[in-house]
């Protein structure tokens, strides 16, 4: 009876020892997916402000380039109506025709810069659902490992076009 004493009481703190083990594992599990997660969205700040630069100086750019664009044209149809007013009738009409050329591939440039745009908002779409579809699989993963709600409840809130957009 001693022994069998002996044995329960020892198997007993065995299964103290294990139980204490597997609360440790569990809980530095759930220090180092909080540690990835935290990493994760550090890093997708870094990403969204690297792009947000990224966008400003290639916005600027155009908007200067449109300038000198749109000062040299005025410097050129300056002295084409110049010229116009020195020729004959004739010459001016292919002047004029030359001019409505030139106008065509203004707006056909135009038109090219608005489908740019359109290919954006489409790039943007685009971006939006792979970062939801991102955001739910790292949620179900961590719905599957049994991380308490309360720790990603404020991913499933993000509003992922408005997070991009900022």
């Amino acid at each position: 009876s001693e022994r069998d004493e002996l044995l329960a009481r020892r198997a007993a703190e065995r299964k103290e020892r294990e139980f204490r083990q597997k609360q440790l594992a569990e809980a530095q599990k759930k220090q180092r997916d909080l540690v990835a997660l935290q990493e994760a969205r550090k890093r997708q700040e870094e990403e969204k402000r690297e792009n947000q630069q990224r966008d400003a100086l290639t916005q600027k750019e155009e908007h200067e380039n449109a300038l000198r664009q749109a000062a040299e044209m005025a410097r050129r149809e300056e002295a084409e109506a110049e010229m116009a007013q020195r020729k004959n009738a004739e010459f001016r009409a292919a002047i004029q025709k030359q001019i409505n050329e030139r106008e065509s591939a203004r707006k056909a440039r135009q038109n090219d810069k608005f489908a740019e745009g359109r290919k954006a908002q489409e790039k943007m779409r685009e971006d939006v659902a792979k970062m939801e579809t991102i955001r739910d699989k790292m949620v179900q993963d961590l719905r599957d490992k049994g991380v308490n709600e309360k720790y990603f409840s404020e991913m499933m809130r993000l509003d992922v076009e408005t997070f991009l957009m900022k």
